[in-house]
């Protein structure tokens, strides 16, 4: 799983014409560096979005975290029972303890970025939230262009913020390895039957052929059954199979 960090804040405040109606500084005192988001998002090969998902990102980031959570609770289990093995003089654990320790270390930096990415994300979608909603009330007033304006400015650069976080994201939330077994479950199942295997997930696409052994069904042969997907926020993960 990659282990991205958040990109630092840098201090920015939206000028305001002293002219026109106040309007609160619907960034905030501090935003994201997009110029560096675009750039990792690059290296990365993460596509930004044009439109934020903020229900479906939320949804994602507290299943990923819950996850993390119950993974670095097993693994800190499984670090006291190995001190203890090597603290009965069992020193070939040694090394098994040390590689335990380091991955749990890195799995706790990794839950913190999401975390730290989660509020950050949150926060910014409350401000665009009230932006929208300061947007339509300046609407249905006499409010002068040049406050219009600096509110349409807050609800672009709010969107673009959220589309870079989400690309970050999902930059973070690493790859699915997915190892073909077996099909089971079909009552058809002959020896001798062949069978094609494809996996659409976005652009991603997997496919597989298969064999059942005409000596014994329960043995099947497939061309390939390791395959890497790289995980997404919104595409949809179909399964076809054909005989």
């Amino acid at each position: 799983m990659s282990t991205n960090r958040l990109t630092p804040f840098t201090k920015r405040t939206m000028p305001i014409n002293n002219n026109t109606h106040t309007i609160p500084d619907i960034l905030g005192h501090e935003q994201i560096d997009l110029t560096r988001l675009k750039k990792q998002a690059q290296l990365t090969q993460t596509q930004i979005p044009k439109i934020p998902r903020i229900a479906r990102t939320l949804n994602t980031l507290e299943n990923v975290l819950k996850v993390l959570e119950e993974h670095s609770r097993t693994s800190k289990c499984q670090i006291d029972q190995l001190i203890q093995s090597v603290e009965k003089e069992n020193p070939q654990l040694a090394r098994q303890l040390h590689e335990s320790q380091v991955a749990y270390l890195k799995l706790q930096a990794h839950t913190a970025s999401l975390q730290s990415l989660k509020e950050c994300y949150c926060r910014y979608a409350h401000m665009l939230d009230g932006a929208r909603t300061m947007f339509n009330a300046y609407q249905q007033t006499t409010t002068r262009r040049d406050s219009i304006d600096q509110v349409k400015l807050g609800l672009k650069e709010c969107t673009k913020t959220l589309c870079a976080i989400e690309a970050q994201l999902e930059a973070m939330l690493g790859t699915f390895v997915l190892n073909l077994q077996e099909i089971s479950g079909f009552s058809r199942i002959c020896p001798g039957d062949e069978y094609e295997l494809v996996i659409r997930y976005g652009q991603q696409k997997w496919k597989t052929r298969g064999r059942i052994r005409k000596h014994d069904k329960n043995e099947q042969i497939w061309t390939r059954q390791v395959f890497h997907l790289k995980a997404k926020l919104a595409d949809l993960l179909l399964i076809k199979m054909s005989e």
